[in-house]
């Protein structure tokens, strides 16, 4: 299976989204911190998507009791990202389904540390 020159810069333009997505949806959800160390542990915490929420489980040697809410997520986000490869006549549906799915997962670890 050969990834062709267009899949790689569709990925890299939905990349480009994703990281413009979750800095806007980071000063709309916590534009109002007064502190840019929150501000930026945020946005970080949003544009991880599920890798947030893996390294944040890691951090409080919580992996096992959190796979309930990680597994999904993070099949629900890559597993898309791989059917692109193969079905590329769905790739942009796929990747707004990745995209997506990539904000959600984001902005639950990330609102979840905030609250």
């Amino acid at each position: 299976m050969r990834v062709s020159a267009q899949y790689v810069r569709d990925i890299l333009i939905l990349a480009g989204i994703v990281v413009f997505a979750a800095l806007l949806l980071t000063l709309a959800l916590y534009g109002s911190v007064q502190s840019p160390h929150v501000l930026l542990r945020s946005y970080g915490l949003i544009s991880s998507g599920p890798v947030g929420g893996w390294v944040l489980a890691a951090q409080d040697h919580s992996v096992i009791t959190a796979l309930w809410s990680l597994l999904p997520v993070t099949l629900f986000t890559l597993g898309p990202l791989v059917m692109a490869v193969r079905y590329p006549m769905r790739r942009v549906r796929l990747f707004a389904v990745v995209g997506t799915s990539w904000l959600i997962a984001g902005i639950l670890y990330g609102v979840a540390t905030w609250i």
